[in-house]
C-alpha cells in the first residue's frame, strides 16, 4: 500500500510539471523561423507574431460578394485555440477582426483540459450572435453588430500582422485580387 502511494506521488511529482509546460504558451511556440505557407485560396500555415512563432493559421478566404471578404484565423494558445473572424471591404480597404467566443454550452465548472478551451468565430455568428457581414455590410456595420452582440474586436490586428517577421506574415487583403481584381484593395 505504502509502494503504491509513493509511486503516486512520485509519478505526480515527475509528470504534472510536464504537462503543464506543454501546456503553457511559451513551450514549443518559440521561433523556429519557418516561411509561411500560402496556398492560392488564401489558406496559410506558420504566420508568426514577433520573434514567436504562435502556430497562425488562417482557413481559405470566403468571397461575401459587393466587394467584401471574410476569412477565420487561428492562433495557438498552449493547448487551446483563439479563432478570430477577419472582415475585408475591398473597395474601402478597411479590415477589421472579432475574437470569438467558447461553446455557450459549455459547462462553466468543467476543467479546461488540453484543446478544451477553444474560442470559436462560430459563436459570434447567427443563431448565437449578432455579426452577420453580408454583400450589402460596411466595416463600421460589423462594428455596430458587435457591440450591439457585446462581441470583442481585436483592435491590435493590423499591429499584430506589422510585427510579422516578412518570411511568416500573412497578408489580411490577400482576398482582393483573386475576387476584386478592379477593386482599390486589389492592387
Amino acid at each position: 500500500m505504502r509502494t503504491a502511494a509513493l509511486f503516486s506521488y512520485i509519478a505526480a511529482a515527475c509528470f504534472l510539471p510536464s504537462i503543464a509546460l506543454a501546456c503553457s504558451s511559451d513551450y514549443g511556440f518559440l521561433s523556429h523561423d519557418r516561411d509561411i505557407f500560402v496556398r492560392v485560396d488564401g489558406d496559410f500555415q506558420y504566420a508568426a507574431e514577433g520573434d514567436r512563432v504562435q502556430n497562425f493559421t488562417g482557413r481559405s478566404v470566403v468571397n461575401i460578394g459587393g466587394g467584401r471578404v471574410a476569412q477565420r484565423i487561428t492562433r495557438g494558445e498552449g493547448c487551446g485555440t483563439i479563432e478570430q473572424l477577419v472582415l475585408a471591404d475591398c473597395s474601402t480597404t478597411e479590415v477589421v477582426s472579432f475574437y470569438g467566443r467558447e461553446d455557450p454550452k459549455r459547462d462553466p465548472n468543467a476543467p479546461l483540459i488540453a484543446t478544451n478551451s477553444v474560442v470559436r468565430t462560430e459563436f459570434i455568428q447567427p443563431p448565437y450572435s449578432p455579426i452577420a457581414f453580408t454583400a450589402e455590410s460596411t466595416i463600421q456595420d460589423a462594428i455596430v453588430m458587435a457591440r450591439s452582440g457585446d462581441v470583442r474586436q481585436n483592435s491590435r490586428f493590423l499591429d499584430q500582422i506589422s510585427r510579422m517577421r516578412p518570411n511568416n506574415r500573412f497578408d489580411p487583403f490577400f482576398g482582393y485580387a483573386p475576387f476584386y481584381p478592379d477593386l482599390p484593395g486589389a492592387s
